[in-house]
């Protein structure tokens, strides 16, 4: 995750199974540690007016880890699930944990997968 510049507070979406949940701040340090995805609220000053970005965390992706091993490990999906890893093109791994060389082939196979979604 890209943490932005200027951040001014952290919340998290946190709550216990049917409680309801409440925005809790948090610090960036126990964000990381957390061992799965939470939702997150940040704001951070953008162009001196105050935004909000709302996004979920995931844990770092390992340097030698394909992102089918990284969605054993965590159970989440890497933002970068797409780009080429030591060769190889893997699909969604949240779809399948299919792998190719070329990139037009990994291409043809994720377009048909999201047209069945459409």
């Amino acid at each position: 995750m890209q943490w932005p510049k200027n951040i001014i507070e952290i919340r998290a979406l946190i709550g216990k199974p049917g409680y309801a949940n409440a925005w809790v701040a948090v610090s960036k340090a126990e964000v990381m540690r957390w061992p799965r995805t939470e939702t997150l609220a940040i704001a951070h000053m953008d162009n001196g007016s105050r935004a909000v970005l709302y996004t979920s965390w995931r844990p770092p992706r390992h340097r030698d880890e394909n992102p089918v091993q990284y969605r054993k490990r965590t159970g989440c999906v890497d933002d970068r699930c797409y780009m080429r890893h030591k060769g190889w093109y893997y699909c969604n791994p949240a779809h399948c944990s299919r792998r190719w060389r070329d990139k037009a082939e990994r291409d043809k196979h994720a377009g048909i997968a999201h047209d069945i979604l459409s």
